[in-house]
């Protein structure tokens, strides 16, 4: 989830792009995937198209690709690479190892259902029970927990890879940390380290694209006055009702902030629901789940609701921004027949 950017101070993305300074070097490790099976990601599927690059004409489109490294041959790296006919576009699909069943590993496949799809669910650990693991499965409880690691690359020491292994006190959890590359200092890295205070937490900070007003852009910088807390809320669009919007605007007493929080279910126990509301407890909470499309059996839709039947399902869906076309934008919007589903 690291940000760079060639301009300092303007750790932008799109969607859950990156974009860095250093020409056809977008490569970051710090979302790899340990994997057993070297070269087996495949890369097509023209409809995820994701921005990597500051706001300009100047950037072309970039795939997310994945490579194995030299140096540890069975650990994937991301490789964020200028989009062309020879670095094609993906599909983010899961599937579980086969030679290593106990570790899920994410699979860039064609859409298809070639590859079996898990649920994303969040568990507690029984040893740490303030601690929130991924827990990658296929539709079902059959799947050992998998905690997400991070450890160096003995040849790229200052990044950070992403394990994905099963819990166990080698393995221990760690912490979501922010921290600047001493090397590059203009780079705000994913820092994940145990849980302590050792490690300076940043904000995450929002503002407006000077260039496209209408477009929000993510800055991480440390926690200060000059950087002030920013809330996260949804609104409908005017001119698409059906669409759900994320608004982010600068915190105060018209925009109240609005806490990312985990919670039980009272009723599925094993299941965590992510709670956003307002800073108390006089809003219901929100489950972020995934289930099945019966239209589209093979694809995963999220399922966004107050913690009952009532409300109806959305989905996820990508679309190009009628105001800068070469933008993807996420819109949350009613499940339909009418707003068609694409595959995460």
């Amino acid at each position: 989830m690291s940000l760079v950017s060639p301009v300092k101070d303007s750790y932008v993305f799109f969607g859950m792009s990156l974009v860095s300074p250093v020409k056809d070097s977008y490569v970051f490790v710090d979302m790899s995937l340990v994997s057993p099976v070297k070269d087996s990601y495949v890369f097509v599927d023209m409809s995820l198209v994701s921005h990597l690059c500051p706001y300009s004409s100047a950037h072309p489109l970039v795939s997310l690709q994945f490579y194995s490294s030299t140096c540890v041959p069975t650990v994937l790296l991301i490789h964020l690479c200028p989009y062309s006919s020879t670095h094609p576009l993906v599909s983010l699909q899961f599937c579980s190892s086969t030679c290593v069943p106990t570790v899920l590993l994410i699979h860039l496949c064609p859409y298809s259902s070639a590859h079996p799809l898990v649920s994303l669910q969040f568990y507690s650990s029984t040893c740490v029970p303030t601690v929130l693991l991924i827990h990658l499965c296929p539709y079902s409880s059959t799947h050992p927990l998998v905690s997400l690691q991070f450890c160096s690359s003995t040849c790229v020491p200052t990044v950070l890879l992403i394990h994905l292994c099963p819990y166990s006190s080698a393995h221990p959890l760690v912490s979501l940390q922010f921290y600047s590359s001493t090397c590059v200092p203009t780079v705000l890295l994913i820092h994940l380290c145990p849980y302590s205070s050792t490690h300076p937490l940043v904000s995450l900070q929002f503002c407006s694209s000077t260039c496209v007003p209408t477009v929000l852009l993510i800055h991480l910088c440390p926690y200060s006055s000059a950087h002030p807390l920013v809330s996260l809320q949804f609104y409908s669009s005017t001119c698409v009702p059906t669409v759900l919007l994320i608004h982010l605007c600068p915190y105060s007493s018209t925009h109240p902030l609005v806490s990312l929080q985990f919670c039980s279910s009272t009723c599925v126990p094993t299941v965590l629901l992510i709670h956003l509301c307002p800073y108390s407890s006089a809003h219901p909470l929100v489950s972020l789940q995934f289930y099945s499309s019966t239209c589209v059996p093979t694809v995963l839709l999220i399922h966004l609701c107050p913690y009952s039947s009532t409300h109806p399902l959305v989905s996820l869906q990508f679309c190009s921004s009628t105001c800068v076309p070469t933008v993807l934008l996420i819109h949350l919007c009613s499940y339909s027949s009418a707003q068609p589903v694409l595959a995460l």
